[in-house]
């Protein structure tokens, strides 16, 4: 039997000889750490896209539902609601800010090579769907990782209101 006060050298070469870890050990140990932390950087940047894409739709649909606010708030014979013959434009500027715009509907001030704001155009269309009625359609645009998204909601104005 050994005692913990023993000073023979056996147990102590027997407990350093299997003590410590070899550098190929380590480096085995990190490189499938690694591996193993690939698919959660990934599963984090979907995550981080998702929120963006959340937050650019968010704001296009508020800029959208504004200008539909502001439709309705005019008269159904007012001229700056004058069929746009089928195109988008740029709707009447006592309507909207200039292109591009921020997400608080306020015209964007510095364009950046991977950002440019919001285009916010729309297309008036006479008696669509029914005589004495106006669509609306509305369009928001805006660049998203390279991509180029559209955000569009429909208004329709009736005469008297």
């Amino acid at each position: 039997m050994v005692s913990l006060f023993d000073t023979r050298s056996t147990p102590r070469r027997i407990l350093s000889d299997a003590s410590g870890v070899s550098l190929i050990e380590a480096l085995i140990a990190a490189a499938l750490l690694g591996l193993a932390l690939i698919p959660v950087a990934y599963v984090q940047s979907g995550g981080t896209r998702a929120a963006v894409g959340s937050y650019e739709i968010s704001a296009a649909s508020a800029l959208a539902v504004d200008l539909c606010d502001k439709v309705h708030s005019i008269s159904y014979s007012d001229t700056r609601l004058a069929s746009t013959s089928g195109n988008y434009v740029a709707p009447d500027a006592t309507l909207s800010n200039t292109n591009p715009l921020a997400p608080d509907g306020t015209t964007w001030s510095a364009c950046s090579p991977n950002k440019c704001g919001y285009t916010r155009k729309w297309k008036v269309s006479d008696n669509t769907p029914l005589t004495n009625t106006k669509r609306v359609d509305v369009q928001v645009s805006w660049s998203e990782y390279g991509v180029t998204r559209t955000f569009t909601l429909s208004t329709i104005k009736a005469i008297g209101s």
